[in-house]
């Protein structure tokens, strides 16, 4: 047939007969060539070369006297393929075919003749058939629809991928577990059963609504913060499950869709301004130097005397205490300084916080924090130091007990009400205000947040040591009588 092409060697005599099994099984890749008969003829031998196939032709003809055009090819490892070349009706080159394996009995003889009739009569009409391949592909495709599917309705859930961004992103962050608790809280019960992909712009919009108006979730007569959590946590759900490219989430339902336009503003809790009076600070010092026990105690007058966050001092490690060595630009001379250096993954801002140890608190570490025999890391500890205290609420109502013997009128504060106490004794001491945003790991912003990287430690030390002198002097204030004899003298 003029349509036909053979990959042999001898285009000008091609190998053709009715194909039988037996002749198929017989057939290698170099051997005996094939007459018209279909029997093997003695002492013929092929002469392909590496990497061609050998190609016998099917003389089989339909009761109409069709031939197919099928043939099988043989390749040098010995895989026999049936495969279909013709043009297809309008195309100038033929189109190449393959139905499927013989060797390996992926289709039979009789079933490629009658692939080949359907396939000629496709080619015949103008249309171009789906090859194996095409059709393994299209197979392949289904089934991944299919397995997406299901894991839309399994693993896709918005459990499971909450599941996931807990293990792998909230495990890591400072703000892990407040963001843990809101996905739970808030987003699971909602919408946990739904895929991932289901849940609309709508539907979170609903949610900050609901929250809203839910009584319960008011504090203090203005709304907690509860929508816009649980906003900025679904947010942040979304990002990361887009970001992992397996979760099939073309856009975020959280676009355009703020907060701030569904609650009303002047609902919203405001900064609090709460600090510490000179009476509280003296019931603090107080109670935390001799009400208050190990480990509450301490861990309260260390938080107090460096400014830092909750967990930045009550998750402080043995071996973050340490020795820098500095110069200092006036006598030029080595200076030895005790620091604690609190690693980024504790801080708010991710970057390692270095705070000078003043002589108080080296006696506080020294003398008052014991060292357990074979313990564990942590300083502040109900478990030998193999880990750290927790419970905050507890130890918070510790203080507040001990705190209220020696004032019992104390009002209601936060733990991080005395970071705000201490910064605004550093600026009643008259300590600089950039060394002491520098003493409570604040962000420096503009162009000297960016270009000045200097640790500032002397300067530090110096500010805390004026803090530790403030606080004394609150504590243990001048007798009235010794300031006016120091005016008569004066005057």
């Amino acid at each position: 047939m003029a349509d036909e092409q053979s990959t042999s060697s001898d285009d000008r005599n091609p190998e053709r007969c009715v194909l039988t099994d037996r002749l198929l099984r017989a057939l290698t890749w170099n051997g005996k060539r094939v007459g018209p008969d279909g029997t093997l003829i003695a002492g013929t031998k092929g002469d392909l070369k590496n990497g061609q196939r050998r190609v016998v032709w099917d003389a089989w003809v339909d009761e109409s006297g069709f031939n197919t055009g099928l043939c099988v090819k043989i390749s040098q490892t010995g895989a026999k393929t049936f495969c279909v070349t013709r043009r297809v009706a309008g195309a100038l080159r033929p189109t190449k075919f393959t139905i499927g394996r013989y060797d390996r009995g992926d289709v039979t003889l009789a079933d490629a003749r009658k692939k080949a009739l359907e396939v000629v009569a496709q080619m015949r009409s103008g249309v171009r058939p789906t090859t194996r391949r095409e059709e393994i592909a299209q197979r392949r495709l289904q089934e991944q629809e299919a397995k997406l599917a299901k894991l839309r309705e399994t693993e896709h859930t918005v459990k499971a991928v909450v599941e996931a961004f807990i293990k792998a992103k909230t495990s890591k962050m400072r703000s892990g577990s407040s963001i843990e608790g809101v996905l739970n809280r808030e987003i699971v019960p909602r919408f946990g059963h739904l895929p991932i992909t289901d849940v609309t712009r709508k539907m979170v919009s609903g949610m900050l609504h609901d929250l809203v108006a839910d009584e319960s979730k008011r504090r203090g007569g203005a709304v907690a913060h509860a929508a816009i959590h649980a906003f900025a946590a679904i947010r942040s759900l979304y990002k990361w499950a887009i970001a992992q490219d397996k979760y099939d989430i073309e856009n975020s339902p959280c676009t355009h869709v703020s907060a701030k336009t569904i609650i009303d503003p002047n609902s919203i809790r405001k900064p609090r301004e709460r600090i510490l009076d000179d009476g509280e600070v003296r019931a603090f010092m107080a109670a935390t130097s001799a009400l208050l026990t190990y480990p509450w105690g301490p861990m309260y007058r260390l938080l107090f005397m460096t400014g830092c966050r909750l967990r930045e001092i009550a998750h402080v490690r043995w071996d973050e205490i340490g020795v820098a060595t500095v110069i200092d630009e006036k006598t030029r001379a080595e200076v030895h300084v005790d620091v604690l250096t609190i690693p980024a993954s504790r801080m708010k801002g991710k970057r390692d916080h270095v705070v000078p140890l003043t002589d108080q608190m080296m006696d506080l570490l020294g003398n008052v924090v014991p060292r357990f025999e074979r313990g564990g890391p942590y300083i502040f500890s109900t478990s030998a130091g193999h880990r750290p205290i927790s419970g905050f609420g507890h130890g918070k109502n510790l203080l507040d007990r001990a705190m209220k013997v020696v004032r019992p009128e104390l009002q209601p504060f936060w733990n991080h009400d005395l970071r705000r106490t201490a910064r605004s004794l550093l600026s009643a001491a008259g300590v600089s205000p950039d060394h002491a945003e520098r003493v409570i790991a604040h962000k420096i912003g503009g162009v000297r947040g960016i270009y000045d990287r200097h640790e500032f430690l002397l300067e530090k030390r110096a500010a805390l040591e004026a803090l530790a002198a403030k606080v004394g002097r609150i504590v243990d204030p001048a007798p009235t009588n010794v300031v006016q004899l120091q005016r008569a003298a004066a005057q």
